[in-house]
């Protein structure tokens, strides 16, 4: 793959990445055997990230300013979400996309300065953020994802933190923030990603009150620190 982006593990241990300079996503087998290549340079142009929930692969095409849906099994297209705009369920260059457990679609309309939030089919719900400089708005949104309370995590790159939203969209935390390689800080973060997996191998660095539920990985393009880990729990009596 001469450009790899985004990347999407399934369940099943299958690996979807989409590719800049094929215009394509291509996706490979648990033992890392090439599958199928989804899409071309006549579907898209610019295919930044993707997400696969059931046999619904969704493709965030930055450029042509879509979301384009594949069949996972046939890689046949199956419907485009959204076009050129401001208003809901149009989008301006974006990003990043991800789904929860019920298939809900979240995708960065990062130059709209937003995330909006779709049905499995492809439906408006939801829009959360706004441009500006206070708590709740986005200035520079970049990676996006959820976790098993339904709740969105947004980084924000401008900001250096990570934004965190309840399912109406209300703002209930951020965290990051900080100077450079300071610990809990983010230099020019980008992508996050939300795990339950691993959770074993991090409790030993918390503390032996606060118990890990799951874990936080955000990406930073700056500074030392390229991988940060933060961990979620509750604190025991």
């Amino acid at each position: 793959m001469p450009w790899p982006a985004g990347i999407w593990v399934a369940e099943d241990g299958s690996m979807y990445v989409a590719d800049l300079k094929r215009a394509q996503v291509v996706v490979f087998d648990p033992a890392k055997r090439f599958q199928i290549a989804l899409g071309d340079a006549a579907v898209l142009e610019r295919p930044v990230d993707v997400a696969v929930y059931g046999n619904r692969v969704y493709v965030c095409d930055m450029m042509k300013h879509q979301v384009v849906v594949f069949d996972r099994t046939s890689g046949n297209q199956l419907q485009v979400i959204g076009k050129p705009g401001l208003k809901d369920g149009e989008f301006n260059r974006p990003t990043h996309l991800t789904v929860d457990r019920q298939g809900n679609l979240y995708v960065n309309d990062a130059f709209n300065y937003r995330v909006q939030k779709f049905s499995p089919e492809g439906t408006f719900l939801l829009r959360i953020g706004m441009p500006g400089n206070a708590l709740g708005s986005l200035a520079r949104p970049k990676g996006v994802t959820v976790d098993h309370d339904s709740n969105l995590y947004v980084v924000d790159a401008a900001f250096e933190n990570v934004q965190i939203f309840n399912k109406e969209g209300k703002l209930l935390l951020f965290f990051g923030g900080g100077t450079g390689d300071l610990p809990g800080s983010m230099y020019l973060p980008a992508g996050i990603a939300v795990d339950y997996l691993n959770v074993r191998f991090f409790q030993k660095y918390a503390d032996p009150r606060f118990k890990l539920k799951y874990l936080i990985y955000v990406t930073n393009l700056l500074g030392s620190n390229k991988l940060s880990v933060y961990g979620f729990g509750d604190w025991s009596e």
